[in-house]
């Protein structure tokens, strides 16, 4: 293998090393979010009385106390019979080199019954 070569591919190796390093954390709060949105159906502090802000906030303070790094401004609730929809697009930014970013989208959607 020529010198040319090997640069080559440590260099591609180094780029997608850090693609990696971007992009994982984003996708391990992905899946909490998921997590964290499932777990309502569970939640004591939710029933069927429940306003959507209280929703909302007894989801920021989970997202805060698991570590959550995600915008809660798409987050919509919205009442359905005795339950609730929640439904959440969002767009994560995660820096990759130099001006360079890597946008990642995010979709939940939970129906919780009570």
């Amino acid at each position: 293998m020529s010198r040319t070569s090997f640069l080559l591919m440590l260099m591609f190796g180094i780029v997608f090393i850090r693609a990696l390093i971007a992009v994982v954390p984003a996708y391990f709060s992905y899946i909490e979010a998921g997590v964290i949105l499932d777990s309502l159906q569970d939640s004591a502090r939710i029933t069927a009385e429940s306003r959507t802000s209280e929703i909302r906030r007894v989801i920021d303070e989970r997202m805060q106390a698991d570590n959550v790094e995600a915008s809660l401004e798409a987050l919509k609730v919205s009442r359905q019979g005795t339950g609730f929809v929640i439904e959440w697009e969002y767009e994560t930014r995660r820096d990759f080199m130099a001006n360079i970013d890597l946008v990642l989208s995010f979709e939940h959607y939970v129906v919780v019954d009570r």
